[in-house]
């Protein structure tokens, strides 16, 4: 069954139909302000870029360092890290994915090719 998303009353209708051992996964619901993604090459935070909301609502550094330092253990040498501000002001990580599959917004085209060959010699023990 795909996924079922309730956000008010109005959608608890769509949910009667499952089974009673359907996993539920509930999450705080939040408003962002803006989003960005940071660039991160050999563990180092290469860039950050906006690619939605306002563009003064930058995340805050801390979150987006202490993020990078957490994930330094085991994250692949060249990914994208996705952080929101919400209109609370509060920034969040959104996701974590691998660089081969990232738009570049804004991320200058030299570093991009750097970055996905970082990441694509290590996939193929280079």
């Amino acid at each position: 069954m795909p996924p079922v998303a309730v956000y008010d009353a109005a959608d608890v209708g769509a949910s009667g139909n499952l089974a009673d051992d359907f996993e539920v996964l509930v999450s705080e619901y939040v408003t962002f302000a803006s989003e960005w993604r940071c660039f991160v090459r050999g563990g180092r935070v290469i860039d950050l870029c906006r690619y939605q909301g306002d563009v003064f609502g930058y995340p805050d550094a801390a979150v987006v360092r202490a993020a990078v330092r957490a994930h330094a253990a085991t994250a692949p040498a060249g990914y994208g890290i996705d952080f929101g501000v919400l209109t609370t002001g509060r920034t969040v990580l959104v996701e974590v994915n691998e660089v081969y599959s990232l738009h570049p917004y804004g991320l200058e085209s030299g570093e991009y090719a750097e970055l996905l060959e970082t990441r694509w010699l290590e996939l193929v023990g280079g």
